[in-house]
């Protein structure tokens, strides 16, 4: 991206209204006292943020459900920094009509586009750098998700193009030991 790298994260679930995305880009957007729902990816409302900030300075957040348009959201830490309060940008980049027809939104989902990777750029000072970290992500998304990636109810992810194959490290036939509890934690140990 002319020496600009930017990555893309593109879903095709049900998507964020204005109203679901404004809440969750607050940063600490969920008390953590209350009761967690059955689909709950998250619990004290930091993960995304965090983890975004970890690799970028300027986090874009695109969503879409089937009864609503674009809802965009953007933390940009060069403002916050100039302007010295959180600003959240709600106002949808003239660029996004720009972007590649992969990582747009169909008809719903959320698109996480991190811009400003300073810190990419630091630990990956080449394409081939990048395109390395894509082979090891394939290998990790493969291995911790393989339950999601096989089965009836699996799911499709891909990597550069590349679909993610499941990889378990419980090989089939492998007898399963008897189970143990040690809280509310349960292991069950393979041979």
């Amino acid at each position: 991206n002319a020496g600009n790298p930017f990555v893309s994260i593109l879903d095709n679930g049900d998507g964020m209204t204005e109203g679901q995305l404004s809440q969750n880009i607050v940063l600490g957007s969920q008390d953590p006292t209350e009761k967690r729902e059955e689909g709950d990816l998250g619990r004290f409302g930091l993960g995304l943020k965090t983890a975004s900030f970890s690799m970028c300075r300027q986090l874009n957040v695109f969503s879409k459900t089937e009864e609503t348009d674009i809802a965009f959201r953007s933390w940009d830490l060069d403002i916050i920094r100039e302007e010295n309060k959180w600003l959240v940008s709600k106002k949808k980049p003239n660029w996004y009509d720009n972007l590649h027809k992969k990582i747009i939104l169909g008809e719903t989902g959320t698109l996480v586009l991190w811009k400003k990777c300073d810190r990419l750029s630091e630990f990956f000072d080449s394409e081939k750098k990048l395109k390395e970290i894509g082979v090891d992500l394939i290998a990790h998304i493969g291995t911790y998700f393989c339950r999601f990636l096989s089965g009836q109810n699996k799911i499709k992810i891909t990597v550069n193009d590349t679909n993610i194959q499941p990889w378990s490290p419980i090989p089939e036939g492998s007898r399963s030991l008897s189970e143990q509890s040690i809280g509310n934690v349960k292991i069950r140990s393979f041979i």
